[in-house]
Protein backbone atom coordinates (compact mmCIF):
# COMPACT_ATOMS: atom_id res chain seq x y z
CA UNK A 1 0.00 0.00 0.00
CA UNK A 2 1.47 3.82 -0.30
CA UNK A 3 -0.48 5.14 2.38
CA UNK A 4 1.40 6.53 5.16
CA UNK A 5 0.53 5.21 8.20
CA UNK A 6 -1.09 7.09 10.98
CA UNK A 7 1.11 8.74 13.22
CA UNK A 8 1.11 7.44 16.94
CA UNK A 9 -0.53 10.49 19.30
CA UNK A 10 1.92 10.64 22.53
CA UNK A 11 2.46 12.43 24.96
CA UNK A 12 5.68 12.15 27.51
CA UNK A 13 7.23 8.32 27.54
CA UNK A 14 9.33 8.32 30.64
CA UNK A 15 11.25 4.82 31.73
CA UNK A 16 13.54 5.17 34.02
CA UNK A 17 16.43 2.44 34.49
CA UNK A 18 14.74 0.68 30.92
CA UNK A 19 16.47 -2.72 30.70
CA UNK A 20 16.66 -3.33 26.72
CA UNK A 21 17.47 -6.43 24.42
CA UNK A 22 17.30 -6.63 20.90
CA UNK A 23 18.30 -9.97 19.04
CA UNK A 24 18.48 -10.79 15.08
CA UNK A 25 19.07 -14.48 14.55
CA UNK A 26 19.51 -13.95 10.81
CA UNK A 27 21.88 -11.18 11.10
CA UNK A 28 23.60 -12.45 14.43
CA UNK A 29 23.56 -9.37 16.14
CA UNK A 30 22.36 -8.77 19.72
CA UNK A 31 21.94 -5.64 21.38
CA UNK A 32 22.04 -5.05 25.20
CA UNK A 33 21.53 -2.13 27.12
CA UNK A 34 20.69 -3.20 30.97
CA UNK A 35 19.33 0.29 32.82
CA UNK A 36 18.97 3.44 30.42
CA UNK A 37 17.10 6.71 31.42
CA UNK A 38 14.64 7.81 28.85
CA UNK A 39 12.33 10.45 28.60
CA UNK A 40 10.61 10.88 24.72
CA UNK A 41 8.38 13.78 23.96
CA UNK A 42 7.53 15.12 20.72
CA UNK A 43 10.94 17.50 20.81
CA UNK A 44 12.96 17.27 23.53
CA UNK A 45 13.44 13.77 25.30
CA UNK A 46 16.57 12.68 26.91
CA UNK A 47 18.51 9.49 26.53
CA UNK A 48 21.13 8.62 29.51
CA UNK A 49 23.14 5.20 29.66
CA UNK A 50 23.41 4.41 33.48
CA UNK A 51 25.54 1.55 32.89
CA UNK A 52 27.46 0.07 30.22
CA UNK A 53 25.68 -2.24 27.11
CA UNK A 54 26.75 -4.41 24.80
CA UNK A 55 26.63 -5.00 20.74
CA UNK A 56 27.44 -8.21 19.67
CA UNK A 57 27.40 -9.48 15.70
CA UNK A 58 29.05 -12.79 15.21
CA UNK A 59 32.44 -13.53 16.86
CA UNK A 60 32.92 -9.68 17.77
CA UNK A 61 31.53 -7.47 20.18
CA UNK A 62 31.93 -4.17 21.44
CA UNK A 63 31.25 -2.95 25.19
CA UNK A 64 28.67 0.49 24.79
CA UNK A 65 30.46 2.66 27.33
CA UNK A 66 28.23 6.09 26.92
CA UNK A 67 24.95 7.05 25.40
CA UNK A 68 23.06 10.26 26.06
CA UNK A 69 21.54 13.02 24.14
CA UNK A 70 17.87 14.94 23.32
CA UNK A 71 15.43 12.72 22.03
CA UNK A 72 12.28 13.67 19.48
CA UNK A 73 9.33 11.67 18.21
CA UNK A 74 6.48 12.96 16.44
CA UNK A 75 4.67 9.74 16.55
CA UNK A 76 6.27 8.78 13.23
CA UNK A 77 10.03 10.06 13.29
CA UNK A 78 12.82 9.70 15.54
CA UNK A 79 14.82 12.96 16.00
CA UNK A 80 18.13 12.40 17.19
CA UNK A 81 20.44 15.87 18.62
CA UNK A 82 23.88 15.53 19.49
CA UNK A 83 23.75 12.22 20.71
CA UNK A 84 26.94 10.99 22.22
CA UNK A 85 28.09 7.27 21.62
CA UNK A 86 30.91 5.76 23.22
CA UNK A 87 32.21 2.13 22.12
CA UNK A 88 35.81 0.43 23.30
CA UNK A 89 36.77 1.17 19.56
CA UNK A 90 35.32 4.66 18.81
CA UNK A 91 33.38 7.78 19.85
CA UNK A 92 30.84 9.95 17.82
CA UNK A 93 28.02 12.18 18.01
CA UNK A 94 24.81 11.92 15.77
CA UNK A 95 22.74 14.25 14.20
CA UNK A 96 19.66 13.91 12.21
CA UNK A 97 16.27 11.60 12.09
CA UNK A 98 15.01 8.18 11.68
CA UNK A 99 11.90 7.82 10.05
CA UNK A 100 10.64 4.92 11.81
CA UNK A 101 6.88 4.28 11.49
CA UNK A 102 6.64 5.65 8.19
CA UNK A 103 5.63 3.91 4.64
CA UNK A 104 9.53 3.35 3.88
CA UNK A 105 11.60 3.56 6.94
CA UNK A 106 15.00 5.36 6.49
CA UNK A 107 17.64 7.34 7.71
CA UNK A 108 19.55 10.79 7.53
CA UNK A 109 22.09 11.60 9.80
CA UNK A 110 25.39 13.13 10.67
CA UNK A 111 27.66 11.61 12.17
CA UNK A 112 30.95 13.16 13.57
CA UNK A 113 33.71 11.75 15.73
CA UNK A 114 37.06 9.38 15.83
CA UNK A 115 38.16 5.29 16.25
CA UNK A 116 40.78 2.78 16.47
CA UNK A 117 41.15 1.87 12.99
CA UNK A 118 42.45 -1.64 13.97
CA UNK A 119 39.66 -2.69 16.78
CA UNK A 120 36.62 -0.98 13.95
CA UNK A 121 38.44 -3.15 11.48
CA UNK A 122 37.18 -6.54 13.15
CA UNK A 123 33.35 -5.34 12.61
CA UNK A 124 34.35 -6.25 8.69
CA UNK A 125 36.40 -9.33 9.34
CA UNK A 126 39.33 -7.68 8.38
CA UNK A 127 42.58 -9.23 8.72
CA UNK A 128 45.87 -7.43 9.08
CA UNK A 129 44.44 -3.82 9.48
CA UNK A 130 46.13 -0.87 9.36
CA UNK A 131 46.94 0.58 12.89
CA UNK A 132 45.84 4.46 13.95
CA UNK A 133 43.43 7.00 15.06
CA UNK A 134 40.66 8.15 12.75
CA UNK A 135 38.71 11.12 12.52
CA UNK A 136 35.38 11.21 10.51
CA UNK A 137 32.94 13.31 8.95
CA UNK A 138 29.99 11.27 7.56
CA UNK A 139 26.61 11.39 6.26
CA UNK A 140 24.55 8.40 6.73
CA UNK A 141 21.46 7.67 4.51
CA UNK A 142 19.14 5.64 3.03
CA UNK A 143 16.57 2.82 3.83
CA UNK A 144 17.10 1.12 7.31
CA UNK A 145 17.38 -2.43 5.62
CA UNK A 146 20.11 -0.80 3.24
CA UNK A 147 22.11 1.84 5.04
CA UNK A 148 24.69 3.59 3.05
CA UNK A 149 27.23 6.20 4.53
CA UNK A 150 29.43 8.85 2.60
CA UNK A 151 32.71 9.16 5.11
CA UNK A 152 35.41 11.70 4.80
CA UNK A 153 37.75 10.39 7.19
CA UNK A 154 41.39 11.64 8.10
CA UNK A 155 44.22 10.13 10.07
CA UNK A 156 47.67 12.00 11.74
CA UNK A 157 49.72 9.32 11.58
CA UNK A 158 48.81 5.37 9.74
CA UNK A 159 51.10 2.34 10.11
CA UNK A 160 50.44 -0.52 7.99
CA UNK A 161 52.87 -3.47 6.85
CA UNK A 162 56.29 -1.73 8.10
CA UNK A 163 54.91 1.35 6.27
CA UNK A 164 54.40 4.62 8.23
CA UNK A 165 51.78 7.17 6.56
CA UNK A 166 51.40 10.70 7.47
CA UNK A 167 48.62 13.29 7.47
CA UNK A 168 46.42 10.80 5.58
CA UNK A 169 43.23 12.04 4.09
CA UNK A 170 40.04 10.19 2.82
CA UNK A 171 36.69 10.24 0.79
CA UNK A 172 35.04 6.60 1.13
CA UNK A 173 31.54 4.87 0.22
CA UNK A 174 30.22 2.30 2.83
CA UNK A 175 27.42 -0.04 3.12
CA UNK A 176 27.57 -3.28 4.26
CA UNK A 177 28.65 -4.88 2.11
CA UNK A 178 31.99 -2.88 0.64
CA UNK A 179 33.74 0.31 1.51
CA UNK A 180 34.89 1.85 -1.89
CA UNK A 181 37.49 4.53 -1.18
CA UNK A 182 36.69 6.49 -3.99
CA UNK A 183 39.93 9.10 -2.99
CA UNK A 184 43.03 8.53 -0.33
CA UNK A 185 46.29 11.09 -0.17
CA UNK A 186 48.69 10.70 2.16
CA UNK A 187 52.72 11.46 2.68
CA UNK A 188 54.96 8.47 2.51
CA UNK A 189 58.47 8.25 2.29
CA UNK A 190 59.04 11.66 2.01
CA UNK A 191 56.52 12.45 -0.80
CA UNK A 192 53.00 12.08 -1.56
CA UNK A 193 50.27 9.37 -2.78
CA UNK A 194 47.39 9.05 -4.40
CA UNK A 195 45.42 6.13 -4.65
CA UNK A 196 41.74 4.25 -5.02
CA UNK A 197 40.39 1.12 -3.17
CA UNK A 198 37.01 -1.26 -2.35
CA UNK A 199 37.16 -3.43 0.61
CA UNK A 200 34.42 -6.10 0.99
CA UNK A 201 33.70 -6.83 3.97
CA UNK A 202 33.26 -10.04 5.18
CA UNK A 203 35.04 -11.82 2.48
CA UNK A 204 36.92 -11.22 -0.49
CA UNK A 205 40.09 -9.50 -1.63
CA UNK A 206 41.12 -6.02 -1.44
CA UNK A 207 40.72 -4.34 -5.24
CA UNK A 208 43.51 -1.24 -5.60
Amino acid sequence: SDTEPEPLQLGTISAPGLGFHFTDHAAGTELSLSATDITLRRESGRIELREPGRLVRGNTSTNIRELRGTLGFDGQTLSLAALHVGLDEAAVIVDGRIGLLTEKPAADLQVKGRGDIAHLARWGDLTDAPVGDVHIDATVRGPLDALGADVQASVATLRWRGVTASNVTASARATAEMVDIRELDAQVFGGRISATAAVPLGSGDTRT
